[in-house]
């Protein structure tokens, strides 16, 4: 079975762990309860999911989990589907440093469950990722299947850092990072119709009128394509993205008044990418996620 990766960043918030939609849609059927997560130190935690209206998550034995491993804000968990209701987990630190594991032991869902609420990246990946040898004691180093992933994820960390504020504008303009960025508010012609405008200064300097079939993918290694159509307006001298982004908003639950930051990062064999930032207009915290590949396929 092809295995599924799925990195988790986010606050610890409500009692559940919510899962990609994606990934119900191909593998829920595949789920009985309880689950299995296995740690890379052989303990197994047991932890029942429920299926609502719209969404799938954790709960039942989720509290005890995250409580043992203190996750907490920062931290990210990468699953990965084995089959059989069993998922391999990997727990890494702010800096995506893989954490040195508690003694190994068996653990049932006798605990109530916590959550974190997340936003996540998902990918389809054939090998785990490697580890580097190290002493007793030591965290442990783990590329997670991406060089510049790391580089980014620490890029993100300090453009993150101090951002506070009560309302999402406020916190967005204290955005910073390395690499070009626009900022759009979302509104709600951007969740009703299919399209978003990229901000007309940036498109004129960065995008060079692009225009045609393009893919949005969420993921390092562009397993899972968005695909979108990007069109060039002479007029205005802007980039609009008119078919497809209606789908990453419902996905990524956008809301009206969120602020979402663009940043122009290295592509890995594309010719553009984008890592985005969301603002919450109803949470304190920034949700980062991993790249956000634009494709020109004209």
């Amino acid at each position: 079975m092809k295995r599924i990766q799925v990195i988790l960043q986010s606050p610890i918030q409500d009692a559940k762990l919510t899962l990609p939609r994606s990934f119900v849609n191909q593998y829920g059927k595949d789920l009985s309860n309880p689950v299995t997560l296995v740690l890379p130190n052989g303990a197994e935690w047991k932890v029942n999911w429920t299926k609502g209206d719209c969404d799938t998550w954790f709960h039942e034995g989720w509290e005890k989990f995250a409580k043992h491993y203190s996750l907490s804000h920062g931290r990210f968990l990468v699953f990965r589907y084995e089959g059989r209701s069993q998922f391999h987990v990997l727990i890494f630190s702010k800096s995506a440093l893989e954490i040195e594991y508690p003694t190994s032991k068996s653990s049932t869902n006798d605990g109530e469950g916590t959550n974190i609420s997340h936003e996540y990246a998902e990918k389809n990946y054939d090998t785990p990722p490697q580890r580097k040898n190290n002493t007793e004691g030591a965290r442990r180093e783990v590329p997670v299947n991406a060089k510049n992933w790391s580089r980014s994820k620490r890029r993100n960390n300090r453009a993150l850092e101090g951002i506070e504020g009560s309302t999402a504008l406020d916190r967005s303009k204290k955005f910073k990072s390395d690499y070009p960025f626009f900022s759009r508010k979302i509104c709600q012609s951007y969740l009703q119709q299919d399209l978003l405008n990229v901000a007309a200064s940036f498109s004129k300097e960065y995008l060079n009128r692009l225009e045609g079939s393009a893919s949005i993918v969420v993921s390092e290694q562009m397993d899972k394509e968005w695909p979108v159509r990007v069109k060039y307006t002479e007029i205005s001298n802007r980039t609009t993205i008119v078919k497809g982004w209606k789908s990453i908003a419902q996905e990524y639950n956008l809301q009206v008044g969120d602020i979402c930051a663009f940043e122009m990062i290295p592509p890995h064999n594309t010719d553009f990418a984008f890592k985005m930032t969301i603002f919450s207009s109803h949470s304190l915290s920034p949700r980062f996620f991993s790249y956000f590949y634009l494709i020109h396929k004209c």
